[in-house]
């Protein structure tokens, strides 16, 4: 499969909303609500906690369908900032400026293997086929990694993989 890699530019201001030489990290938690399957998707934002709690990280929202009480625990994590308002090609640009995207299966993966940023995606265990059965890798984007659930329903293997894959990230 022939990849082709869109080429957008870099959200200019970003890099003066930037707190230092922190590692920058977008997420994307949530798909539509009114997919069918979207409750084996998307995940719910306090299981994020823990990657959060992460030392010299500053995260940043790409998730735009989030409610009150997700504006609220946001609140308590100081390096958290929200993109999720901001039109699609606004959050391409910003998406050029992070380090890693991490996401479940949504537009925003999508948009970033297309950009050509490195990327993970959080995937359930009874995947959509365009993943295949692959649990590392996908056919179409080079630059997007996979953690995939062991077992149907429980993403605690992915965030405890995602945690040590973040904090390595750190350390360099």
């Amino acid at each position: 499969i022939k990849f082709y890699k869109l080429e957008i530019n870099n959200d200019d201001n970003f890099e003066k909303k930037a707190i230092s030489n922190n590692l920058r990290i977008g997420i994307a938690w949530a798909g539509n609500p009114n997919y069918p399957m979207d409750k084996y998707r998307s995940i719910p934002f306090k299981t994020f906690s823990t990657i959060l709690k992460v030392k010299n990280v500053e995260f940043y929202n790409l998730s735009n369908n989030h409610d009150e009480n997700i504006n609220s625990a946001v609140k308590n994590y100081e390096h958290f900032f929200d993109l999720g308002k901001k039109t699609f090609y606004e959050i391409a640009q910003s998406m050029k400026n992070l380090d890693i995207v991490v996401s479940v299966d949504t537009s925003i993966i999508h948009l970033a293997g297309l950009l050509d940023v490195k990327s993970i995606l959080l995937l359930n265990h009874n995947a959509d086929w365009r993943w295949f059965n692959d649990d590392k890798k996908t056919v179409w984007y080079p630059s997007v990694e996979i953690i995939k659930q062991k077992t149907f329903n429980s993403w605690d293997n992915v965030f405890y993989e995602l945690k040590e894959k973040i904090e390595k990230l750190t350390y360099k």
